[in-house]
């Protein structure tokens, strides 16, 4: 639990002197922490889903990169049921 709790203080501390600093707007700061709120979210479920099926004795591999070209950028999610 303080683990957390920490993580959210140093994050918002760091988010508030880049705001401060003039190094980032508010909304910048508050749609990083959303992405990666949601992100950790999304992760945990992905683990909750992928632990129900080895449960069942079926192999799962799930593979998570970004990629980065001249026309796009993102992430790319695969898995193997």
């Amino acid at each position: 639990m303080w683990i957390g709790i920490s993580g959210y203080v140093v994050a918002s501390t760091i988010g508030f002197a880049r705001v401060i600093n003039n190094k980032h707007w508010v909304t910048d700061v508050v749609a990083g922490a959303g992405i990666g709120i949601l992100s950790t979210k999304i992760s945990y479920f992905a683990f909750e889903r992928l632990k129900l099926k080895r449960a069942n004795n079926k192999k799962v591999v799930a593979f998570v990169s970004p990629y980065y070209n001249t026309k796009s950028k993102g992430l790319r999610f695969k898995m193997l049921f």
